[in-house]
C-alpha cells in the first residue's frame, strides 16, 4: 500500500473512532439536556393536558359521591334492621305479657268457680240441715279471703249458733265486723249476734240500738223469748216516731205472734187510733193472720166507717183471708154502687161462685 492510501485510511478511522466517541458522550447530556427542560422536551400542550385534568376531577367527584351513596344505603339499611330488630322484641314482650294476662284470668277465673263451688255446698248443707258440713265449708271458704268471706263468716256463725257453739258464733260474727264493716251482711250479722246472746242468757235491750232496723230485729227476736217484755217495746215504736217502714214492721211482729195482747194493740191503730196508712196496714195484717177475733174487729169497722177508702181497705183484707162471709155480706147489703162492685169482685178472686150466683 502506498504512503498516500494509508494516511487517508487512518485519517478515516480517526474520524470514525472520534465520531461513534462523541456519540456516546452526547447521548448522556441530551438526556440531562431534556430532564432539565420538561417544558419543552415533555410537557404536552396546554388544551390536553386541561382536558385531562377536568375529567380526572369529575371521575374522582364521581367515585367519592357514589361511596357517600354506598355509606348512605349501608347505614340506612343497618337503621332499618336495628328498628326491626326492636320491633321483633316489642312484639314478643307483648305477647308474653298478653300470654301471662290470660294465664291470669285463667286461674283466677278457676279459683272464683272454685270458691262459688264451695259456697253453693255450704249453702245445701244448711238447707238439708247438715250444719256440721255447712260450718266446715264455710270455715274452709273464709280462710281463702275470696269475695264471699264475709258472707262465709255469717254463715259460719249461724251455723255454729244451729250446733250450740254460741262462743264460736260470736267470735266468727265479731271477725266479720271487724274486717268487713261495709259488708251488706252487717245487719244481719248483728241480728244474728242479739239472737245468740240471748240465747246465752245474755241480756239485751233492743231500745239501746240506734239503727232502728236492728232495734226492730231484737225486739222480734226478744219477742220468741219474753213477749211480755217485748209488747211494750213495739207498742212503743207504733205511738212514737220511728219511720212507717218499722211502724209497719212492729205491727206485722204484732200479728205475726198471734196474742191476744198483739191483736188488741192492732185492734186499737185499726180503729182510728193512729195515722190513716198506718190503719190501713192495720187491716191487712188483721187480714192475713185472720182469725175469728181479726174478723170481727174488722167486721165492726167496716160497718161503723163511712170512709169509702177504709172500707176498700177492709174488703181487700176479707180477700186476702179467704173471708166470703162478710165479702158476700157486703155485696148483698152495701149502699155504694163502687164498694159493692168491689165487694163482688173480691168475691170472685176468692171463689165465691156460689155466693156470687145467688
Amino acid at each position: 500500500m502506498s504512503t498516500g492510501k494509508s494516511s487517508r485510511l487512518i485519517t478515516i478511522l480517526w474520524a470514525a473512532t472520534f465520531a461513534l466517541a462523541f456519540g456516546q458522550l452526547a447521548r448522556p447530556a441530551a438526556a440531562s439536556a431534556r430532564a432539565a427542560l420538561p417544558s419543552q422536551a415533555q410537557a404536552p400542550d396546554a388544551t390536553t393536558t386541561g382536558v385531562t385534568s377536568t375529567e380526572t376531577v369529575e371521575s374522582v367527584d364521581i367515585e367519592n359521591d357514589r361511596d357517600d351513596s354506598d355509606m348512605q344505603s349501608d347505614g340506612a339499611q343497618e337503621k332499618s334492621e336495628r328498628d326491626q330488630e326492636k320491633a321483633e322484641r316489642e312484639q314478643e314482650k307483648r305477647e308474653r305479657k298478653q300470654e301471662r294476662a290470660e294465664e291470669k284470668r285463667d286461674r283466677e277465673q278457676e279459683r272464683a268457680e272454685r270458691l262459688e263451688e264451695r259456697y253453693d255446698d255450704g249453702r245445701e248443707a244448711l238447707d238439708d240441715g247438715n250444719y256440721e258440713k255447712a260450718r266446715e265449708k264455710f270455715m274452709e271458704l273464709a280462710k281463702e279471703n275470696g269475695p264471699q268471706t264475709d258472707a262465709a263468716l255469717y254463715w259460719e256463725a249461724y251455723a255454729e249458733q244451729r250446733l250450740g257453739h254460741r262462743q264460736a258464733a260470736l267470735a266468727a260474727i265479731a271477725d266479720l265486723k271487724a274486717r268487713f264493716p261495709q259488708s251488706r251482711w252487717q245487719k244481719d250479722a248483728s241480728a244474728l249476734e242479739i239472737e245468740v246472746r240471748q240465747n246465752t242468757g245474755q241480756p239485751s235491750r233492743p231500745e239501746a240500738l240506734g239503727d232502728d232496723e236492728l232495734k226492730m230485729l231484737a225486739i222480734q227476736s226478744l219477742m220468741n223469748s219474753n213477749p211480755d217484755r217485748a209488747m211494750p217495746l213495739l207498742e212503743k215504736v207504733l205511738q212514737g216516731s220511728a219511720t212507717p217502714k218499722e211502724k209497719s214492721k212492729a205491727l206485722f211482729v204484732l200479728a205475726q205472734s198471734g196474742s191476744p195482747q198483739g191483736r188488741e194493740i192492732i185492734g186499737r191503730i185499726a180503729r182510728g187510733q193512729s195515722n190513716p196508712e198506718l190503719q190501713r196496714k192495720a187491716m191487712e195484717y188483721l187480714g192475713i193472720f185472720g182469725g175469728p177475733d181479726s174478723r170481727k174487729i174488722m167486721a165492726e169497722i167496716y160497718a161503723s166507717s163511712t170512709d169509702a177508702s177504709l172500707k176498700r181497705s177492709i174488703l181487700r183484707s176479707y180477700m186476702i183471708g179467704g173471708d166470703r162471709e162478710h165479702l158476700f155480706a157486703a155485696a148483698k147489703n152495701e149502699k155504694d154502687l163502687k164498694l159493692r162492685g168491689e165487694a163482688i169482685r173480691q168475691l170472685g178472686l176468692v171463689g165465691g161462685q156460689n155466693e156470687l150466683e145467688q
